[in-house]
This record gives C-alpha cells, structure tokens and sequence, in this order.
C-alpha cells in the first residue's frame, strides 16, 4: 500500500482509541496512544492502556495487519516527584514494560520521562560530530561551495529537525549543539582550532545561534497555526487577543497579539511543566516579534527572510534570545502515559 491508501486503511485505528478512552496520534505506521491521570490512578490508567492495545491488535487482525510488539514501548512522563508516587509493584503486575524508566525514540527524537531532552541532545551530538569527522577527510577534495552543501545536508538539518522541543532544556545542552555549529563553521571556512569564531559564523555564513533557532521554528509554527496551515489542536492554541470578547479594543489587539493562557492565575513560565509548552510560548514568543515582520505573514519567504533578521538583531544586541525561567514544580501535577507503536510496528501480513 502506498502512504495515503495506508492511511486511509487504517484510520478506524483513531476511533478505536477514542473508544477506550484515550487519545492518539497516527503519523504513517507510526501510532502514540497517550492519556493523562494523577499518580495514584497510574495503574488504572495503564490497565485503560493495555486494554486498548488488546483492540487494537484485534482489529488488526481481522484486517490482515500485525501489531509488532517488539517494537512497542512504553513511558511516563512528570516532574521526578510525581513519577515517584506511582505504585511501580502494581504496574509491574500488570507489565513488566510499563516500569520502565529508559527514553524511547518517537519519529526520530528521544524522549525521556522527565522531557530533559538530554538523551536526544546527547544522540545527536553523536550522530552529527561522526559526520563532521566523514567530511574532513575529504574537505581537501571539495569545494567550499560544495562543502556549505554537505555540512546543511548532513549537520544542519539534523539541528533544526524538532528543535522546538528543546525549548527551556536546561543551558548546557543548546551550548553543546552550539559546538557543533562551530565545528561546522571551522570546517567550511578552513579556521584553526583555537581562532574566534562568533564573528565568521555571522558575518560570512550568516547562521543564528542554536537558541534563536529554536525560537525562529517555533514562530513558523504559530504563523502555519494563524493561516490554516498548521494541526487544529495547535490552531485552538493560538487565539487572537481580538477574538475574545471584551478585548477587541485593546491596543495589543491592534497588533494583532495573541492571548497568553494562564494556569491558576498565574502564568505558564511560574510552572515547571507549563513553561515549555507551546499553549503558552507560542504566543509569548509571537507578541515579541516586531509589527514588521507580523505584517508578512501571509508571504513566507518574506516572512522568513524578516523573521532572520529580526533574531539576528535580537542576538547581536544582547546576546542572549530566551528568558530565564525559574519556579518550582507545581503542587498539583498529572503524570502522563505514552504508547509509542514503533516504526514499522503496523505492517502488512
């Protein structure tokens, strides 16, 4: 089957979820089944799971389709303090698998229980420093042109693949991405080891730093949201401060701001887990952004091209892209249960 007829196959999958009680999300053979629920209920959250895998795996075999379970995986996701009140004997009698504590791999990024972003960022280290010592062998052979090419090819891409996610991770896993960008930078531009970088990096190549990228995707993504490109459950995120009622003559909805949530009455970034989420850094990052770059929302080249030059400005000006965060963990905080059907785990008989 091809990749829409495969969809189209198996798209009573997300109504069998819903059935159960949970919720889903299909990307090709690629399906996550998550639900939410305080720590105490963990293992009837996790019996709610199993038994919604025991009808998924029954309808797949009525319909000629395998659910490999070897690729199946489980993991929780909290803050340490709530993982730790979960009944881990009672989980372990249901299955041995739903304990685990290791990351797991969903469409090419790592995720840990406590969504450090660690692991991912230390697996792309990896990945990324083994290419660049490929291409240095050959950079004699190569032109600098050709060279710019494989290092986008085979680096950059890699860095700017869901980079969003790394939004708020602790400071010292963007600064060793950021190794990276330099080491790449060194390669094209034939610089030693131990001369200044910063300025080559933005003067001749033209590159912005690995916060302001992170903060440059996460922008395309409210922009995709604002002209119906983007996936309905972000689009219900990003709501203009205009569209609420008794608002719409407030000079932030004349700029056409958008409405930043809060929890509690209080903002996201006093929360630990809330910070980080795109219900509330979407919008924060999108009311930051000058009316001249806003303005060329619906031309995405020149929203781009815009949208470069403003963080570049942003970053030479000050040097720095993000705000600090700081606030505990929050006192009432659920726990979160994720399947991941690996890749490949729906195949064909």
């Amino acid at each position: 089957l091809g990749p829409l007829l495969y969809v189209l196959y198996t798209s009573e999958v997300s109504s069998l979820v819903a059935s159960a009680g949970l919720r889903g999300h299909l990307y090709a053979d690629d399906t996550q089944l998550y639900g939410h629920d305080s720590p105490i209920n963990a293992a009837a959250l996790a019996s709610k799971t199993l038994a919604a895998i025991a009808q998924v795996r029954a309808w797949m075999s009525s319909n000629r389709l395998r659910l490999n379970q070897d690729k199946t995986q489980f993991v929780w996701f909290g803050t340490p303090h709530r993982l730790a009140e979960r009944d881990l004997v009672a989980l372990r009698d249901l299955c041995p698998a739903l304990v685990s504590s290791g990351p797991v791999r969903n469409l090419g990024v790592m995720l840990d229980p406590e969504l450090t972003m660690e692991s991912h960022v230390n697996s792309l280290c990896r990945s990324c420093f083994f290419q660049l010592r490929r291409l240095r062998m050959v950079r004699h052979s190569l032109t600098t042109g050709a060279l710019n090419k494989l290092v986008h090819a085979f680096i950059s891409s890699w860095l700017g693949y869901c980079n969003s996610a790394l939004y708020g991770c602790s400071g010292y896993l963007p600064c060793h991405l950021q190794s990276i960008l330099h080491a790449s930078a060194r390669l094209i531009l034939r610089i030693p080891k131990y001369d200044h970088i910063s300025a080559q990096i933005r003067e001749k190549l033209h590159w912005l730093p690995i916060s302001a990228r992170i903060n440059f995707k996460i922008c395309l993504i409210v922009r995709g949201c604002l002209v119906g490109h983007g996936p309905v459950y972000l689009q219900e995120l990003c709501r203009p401060i205009s569209s609420a009622a008794g608002r719409r003559s407030l000079r932030s909805a004349d700029r056409g701001d958008l409405i930043v949530p809060l929890v509690n009455g209080k903002p996201f970034k006093k929360e630990r887990t809330g910070r980080r989420a795109f219900a509330y850094v979407g919008p924060t990052l999108w009311n930051k952004l000058s009316l001249d770059v806003r303005r060329e929302i619906y031309n995405l080249d020149n929203f781009k091209r815009k949208l470069k030059i403003f963080f570049s400005i942003i970053n030479n000006s000050d040097g720095a892209s993000e705000d600090p965060y700081h606030g505990g963990a929050p006192n009432k905080c659920p726990i979160l249960l994720l399947l991941l059907l690996r890749k490949n785990s729906l195949s064909i008989m």
